[in-house]
């Protein structure tokens, strides 16, 4: 399992009660019908409930975390966790987590100029908009959320530091290995393009021609 890092601008420990309160006050922000409100308070305390010590949870076993959530249903709670840094979310998991769980588009939501640099940065490169999603999407917020900045201040560090990981992370499948770091190639790119990164990114393991529009040049891979 990967592990979490410091970071920065991560915010202060809070209580479980602290923590409560302050989701309870977002939830009632959204615009949702009371029934759906009512279900993520009670999933939220239902979890909390469970799991008082959350840092103590975060180093639980990815599958036993997946699990959790899953029984739970406490996805939004732990996904607003991450995105306000409550806690600081471990690679594995931001990996493993199921379609539909809605944290890269609530990350998306929170700092929407990251999307628009990775935008900025695919017009340029020509690519698709799946593909754009993609990489401004799933591989901006795993390693945004991970180490806790934003698209344009990532540095080769930041990529050395998450790739290097991917080899050791026992609940992802190869396939999911090779597509995280086909993703986070394509993020390098854009980050080159924006001027972040001062090395052109080299792809570690060769990359099929019909995922290419031309050399250089990364295209959509279909799988999400």
């Amino acid at each position: 399992m990967s592990v979490a890092v410091i970071v920065a601008d991560a915010a202060p420990a809070r209580s479980a009660a602290e923590l409560i309160a302050a989701y309870d006050a977002h939830v009632d922000t959204m615009r949702l019908c009371a029934s759906e409100r009512s279900a993520r308070h009670r999933s939220a305390r239902r979890f909390v409930q469970r799991f008082p010590d959350l840092a103590v949870w975060m180093r639980r076993p990815t599958p036993a975390r997946l699990t959790d959530l899953h029984r739970l249903k406490a996805w939004p709670f732990i996904s607003w966790c991450f995105v306000q840094r409550h806690l600081v979310p471990d690679v594995e998991l931001l990996l493993a987590k199921p379609g539909g769980c809605g944290l890269p588009v609530e990350w998306a939501a929170h700092e929407p100029d990251n999307v628009a640099a990775v935008a900025e940065a695919a017009a340029v490169l020509g690519w698709s908009s799946n593909w754009r999603r993609q990489v401004g999407l799933l591989a901006a917020s795993t390693i945004c959320l991970h180490v806790g900045k934003r698209v344009r201040q990532l540095t080769e560090d930041d990529f050395a530091a998450v790739l290097g990981q991917l080899d050791g992370l026992a609940a992802l499948s190869v396939s999911a290995r090779h597509h995280a770091r086909t993703r986070l190639f394509g993020l390098q790119q854009a980050c080159y393009q924006l001027g972040s990164l001062t090395t052109p990114p080299r792809q570690s393991e060769p990359v099929d021609r019909a995922h290419r529009k031309s050399p250089g040049v990364l295209v959509e891979i279909p799988h999400l």
